[in-house]
């Protein structure tokens, strides 16, 4: 059983019990008179769906962690298979790990402190508007200088210009910044984002965000090392 099989067994498992908690409240209102007792019955199958809901809350938070270790192994084992393919595999695992909804990594040259972009999700002119792409540069130098992930609104993160500008016309978004660290080296950073009704970004997160990071760098590194062997 693949991982996404596995996921989707546990979750659909829960939501069956979900469903036929749902069925057995309605048959239980339709055959029973309004008593004390039947009112108490159906608070305590209430408060059931809310413990079930609870737990797949949780099922789904712990088997996106387990995915992300997953995704340790995918980047970690073919550094050979080139700079690019190893880029999208952690782009994409940092896209399903902090469900934004678009992002871009760049490359952080730590000699002259400047950064190269280098692949993007659904992070294009059409859909980015400038002041995005200012609160975007904010949140990579925020976290070039922290070497620490980040987390805030477009909002709190907008220059003092922009905020006082008659230019402040976009929907309210979370705003995410992931340093990428060879060590105490700063290889890169991710930056994403998604509409702030989405939900906000979990403290709990933090340390699984800078696992990741981690372990992206190494996988980073790794094929670029193979890349200059097979050119020298």
């Amino acid at each position: 059983m693949t991982q996404s099989e596995f996921q989707h067994s546990i979750l659909a498992r829960l939501d069956a019990s979900i469903a036929q908690l749902e069925t057995s409240l309605g048959e239980f209102k339709e055959s029973s008179k309004e008593t004390s007792e039947v009112r108490r019955a159906n608070f305590i199958l209430l408060q059931i769906r809310r413990e079930i809901y609870t737990v797949r809350e949780a099922a789904q938070e712990t088997l996106t962690q387990l995915n992300t270790f997953g995704a340790t192994l995918e980047i970690m084992s073919k550094p050979e298979a080139g700079i690019d393919d190893v880029m999208q595999d952690v782009m994409r695992w940092f896209m399903l790990l902090s469900q934004c909804e678009r992002g871009l990594i760049v490359f952080h040259d730590n000699d002259t402190d400047t950064i190269t972009p280098q692949i993007h999700d659904n992070w294009t002119d059409d859909n980015v508007r400038p002041m995005e792409r200012n609160v975007s540069d904010l949140v990579i130098k925020a976290v070039i200088e922290s070497k620490d992930v980040i987390t805030s609104s477009n909002m709190d993160m907008a220059s003092k210009s922009y905020q006082k500008s008659g230019s402040w016309r976009v929907p309210l978004r979370t705003v995410l910044g992931i340093p990428i660290l060879w060590g105490d080296d700063l290889v890169g950073v991710f930056y994403g984002d998604k509409k702030i009704t989405s939900g906000g970004v979990s403290q709990d997160m933090h340390p699984l965000f800078k696992l990741y990071g981690a372990q992206a760098a190494i996988a980073i590194r790794n094929a670029q090392h193979v890349a200059k062997l097979s050119q020298d």
